[in-house]
């Protein structure tokens, strides 16, 4: 497969997760807002979508382009054009953010607010959705470093670091949080090491038969069946410590992956999600934060919650469209 040979269906599992993370975070203003309880009108449906890991979709899609062997890329293009490309995007977006916060929050000169959102925007101390972009600078970082593992190993070398970073990342993780006093993991590494490579191996060399197609959907039945469960009985275990969320983007990158999707129209909207991701909270906070929507009982949790989803992904779509116009923010967007 060429670098540049277009895959539809990494487009459609961009536009899944954007919608799932828009879902997330409006359930989780909602929880917040309201501060809903178990037993609570909606409590069920916003927890349960404030649960679901959809940015581990995008690093999957990261993991299945970035690694693959036919491209090259040395530190030189790393530095120079993945990290200058976040980098960019934190002082357009990120900056911004930042003083927002600074002006609203604190009674201070012009200057200090300055200041001080310039040396959060350096610490990571932004808006909580922009953790996805230093993360990926550290992905990015370590991408040469994977590249030559994955270029000098046979796919059952990949299978074994898959797994043993699965272990010492998701599964010890979670032994250490249900088992606290019986065991204790020293050894923590991020999450994201093992699904970068993982989105790599999925994309290369799992390829199931359309009579398999039952595997991936039992997989995100018994994901959801899971969160649900996980919602009645109360479990509060972190996401990034929870061993099903695994399950439940590989089911569905599986699942997605072998649907007949050849059309060229989902490149427009892959092309926009990572700007819509960018901004959409912007929108939610106008709703929660100056609107107020949350006070309004208009209909049901479920349809309010996708109906507001709806606005907001239009609204964002329509102009991430128009700031893709300009050439500059269509290079970095």
């Amino acid at each position: 497969m060429k670098p540049t040979e277009y895959i539809p269906y990494l487009d459609v599992l961009r536009l899944i997760a954007i919608l799932f993370i828009i879902a997330q975070h409006t359930s989780a203003m909602y929880l917040s807002t309201l501060g809903l309880c178990q037993g609570d009108a909606g409590y069920y449906v916003y927890s349960f979508f404030e649960n679901t890991p959809s940015v581990y979709l995008f690093i999957l899609i990261s993991g299945s382009l970035l690694l693959a062997p036919e491209r090259e890329i040395s530190y030189p293009v790393i530095f120079k054009k993945y990290c200058w490309r976040i980098i960019q995007v934190l002082l357009i977006f990120g900056l911004p953010m930042c003083f927002m916060e600074q002006y609203v929050a604190q009674d201070l000169t012009l200057s200090q607010k300055i200041v001080n959102s310039i040396i959060n925007l350096i610490t990571g101390d932004c808006w909580t959705h922009m953790w996805y972009l230093y993360m990926l600078l550290g992905l990015y970082i370590l991408t040469p470093l994977f590249k030559v593992f994955i270029n000098h190993s046979s796919q059952k070398d990949l299978l074994y670091l898959i797994g043993a970073l699965f272990v010492m990342s998701f599964g010890l993780y979670t032994l250490s949080y249900w088992f606290p006093e019986k065991f204790t993991s020293y050894i923590k590494y991020p999450i994201y090491l093992c699904l970068y490579p993982m989105g790599y191996y999925l994309h290369r060399y799992c390829n199931l038969t359309r009579s398999q197609i039952w595997i991936p959907i039992i997989g995100i039945l018994c994901s959801v069946a899971y969160l649900v469960i996980k919602g009645r009985l109360g479990w509060c275990v972190p996401y990034k410590q929870d061993i099903m969320d695994v399950v439940w983007v590989i089911s569905v990158f599986v699942f997605v992956k072998m649907l007949p999707i050849n059309s060229l129209c989902w490149k427009t909207i892959g092309k926009c999600c990572f700007g819509i991701y960018l901004i959409h909270p912007v929108f939610l906070n106008v709703l929660f934060k100056v609107v107020h929507i949350e006070q309004y009982d208009w209909s049901l949790p479920c349809v309010k919650l996708f109906t507001i989803e709806l606005v907001i992904f239009l609204l964002c779509y329509g102009i991430v469209r128009l700031l893709r116009k300009c050439a500059y923010f269509a290079k970095i967007m």
